[in-house]
């Protein structure tokens, strides 16, 4: 999928009139043809309600099409987002660090660490029955994961993936498609709608959090290991 198959697919449903009128002339003709030669209509009623019929099913069709162009639009936002997680999955390098320094605030039911990575105050929920309990010889701490892309592949990553342009294009066409999802769709539909997403930058950097107990050095063989939870 590329951005220009996509400006083509936007195309098709920002200005749409000409598929979908093509589609109706063509459902109303086989239509009206089909019932009058089973009903052979002798009055102007009869043939007016042969007529009416073929138009409701002409609009019939139409809407089925401008469905069918809105739903090519979305599996094409949603391949070309699996295609820009596969690139970046693919070159990215990744550097992996321990953090010890954190606090924990407890609630109820979950626990929110906080610490500073890189900089930047970080923080993350989890479970509290999520929570690993260390033992003699461990301790505790946060593994991050800090994914990047390589300097020479960035450029050629934001050419791919940047649909910056099309947020502005056909802004007011997104902002119509994301409204109805919100009125029609389920709370978590909307959330993984992929008109949300359009607008951004292509992350080239991601960074991920998770706990994990670590041994301690072992004096005999100087190593140590790390079991994730």
């Amino acid at each position: 999928m590329t951005k220009e198959d996509l400006r083509k697919q936007f195309e098709n449903c920002v200005h749409p009139t000409k598929k979908i009128f093509l589609t109706f002339c063509l459902a109303f003709g086989i239509s009206l043809s089909l019932l009058t030669y089973i009903f052979h209509p002798s009055t102007f009623p009869k043939m007016f309600l042969l007529i009416i019929f073929s138009l409701l099913i002409g609009i019939s069709f139409s809407s089925k099409h401008l469905r069918h162009l809105y739903d090519n639009l979305d599996q094409a936002l949603h391949q070309l987002r699996v295609e820009r997680s596969t690139y970046f999955e693919k070159y990215a390098v990744t550097t992996t660090d321990m953090i010890d320094d954190f606090t924990m605030s407890y609630t109820q039911y979950d626990v929110k660490l906080s610490f500073s990575y890189r900089d930047q105050s970080q923080s993350f929920t989890v479970l509290r029955t999520s929570i690993p309990q260390p033992y003699a010889n461990q301790r505790l701490v946060i593994v991050a994961h800090h994914l990047s892309l390589p300097s020479d592949r960035i450029r050629d990553y934001e050419e791919r993936f940047d649909l910056s342009e099309f947020s502005q294009t056909y802004a007011t066409f997104i902002k119509r498609r994301e409204r109805n999802l919100a009125l029609f769709s389920s709370p978590w539909e909307t959330n993984q709608s992929p008109y949300k997403t359009i607008s951004e930058l292509p992350a080239t950097e991601k960074q991920t959090f998770e706990l994990a107990i670590v041994n301690q050095l072992d004096p005999a063989t100087n190593e140590s290991t790390t079991k994730t939870k």
